[in-house]
């Protein structure tokens, strides 16, 4: 007869807490890997972080330079307005030497007469010539150049993004 300790119905109940227990140790070896596993990505994530941290104080200190290439055609158009007074002084001496044919009628018929005319004439005048006009200009202008852009990644209006990619950086590494 079978005692009441080894007999077939406390079997199943060991084989039970045999296969319990190897559950449980497994499970908390696969905790432990788990929890391991997840210190070295949060040690890799700092050193990373810190790393990035390092190379951002290096960038602040940099220089991108480049070239842009514009080559357009600007159209023009506009009216220029001249409006201007200018003074012409003439101070000179014309010289009149020429011969005069007069027609006089007398009672025997018209007669010629040819009179010689020599003088000097001097002229000073001041002549005004009031210039008012609208030219219009229409063109097309080629622009060919290379523009140099240079970005000082150290200049003062760049502080305030160096400042707070840093704090956002500090915070990583403060829940690291």
């Amino acid at each position: 007869m079978d005692t009441p300790s080894t007999g077939p119905r406390l079997m199943p109940i060991y084989v039970a807490l045999v296969v319990l227990s190897i559950g449980l140790i497994a499970s908390l070896a696969l905790h432990v890997v788990t929890w391991l596993t997840a210190q070295q990505v949060r040690l890799q994530a700092r050193a990373a972080v810190e790393q990035l941290r390092g190379e951002l104080q290096g960038a602040a200190q940099q220089q991108l330079s480049f070239s842009i290439p514009i080559q357009q055609t600007v159209p023009i158009s506009v009216v220029v307005p001249v409006q201007r007074t200018i003074t012409v002084p003439i101070d000179t001496v014309v010289p009149i030497d020429t011969e005069v044919t007069i027609a006089i009628p007398t009672p025997l018929g018209e007669q010629r007469f040819a009179l010689p005319i020599q003088a000097s004439v001097p002229v000073q005048k001041d002549i005004v010539v009031t210039i008012d006009e609208q030219i219009p200009i229409a063109t097309n202008v080629e622009v060919a150049f290379n523009a140099p852009v240079v970005i000082d990644f150290g200049d003062a209006a760049f502080d305030g993004l160096w400042r707070a990619v840093g704090e956002r950086l500090d915070a990583l590494l403060a829940q690291l």
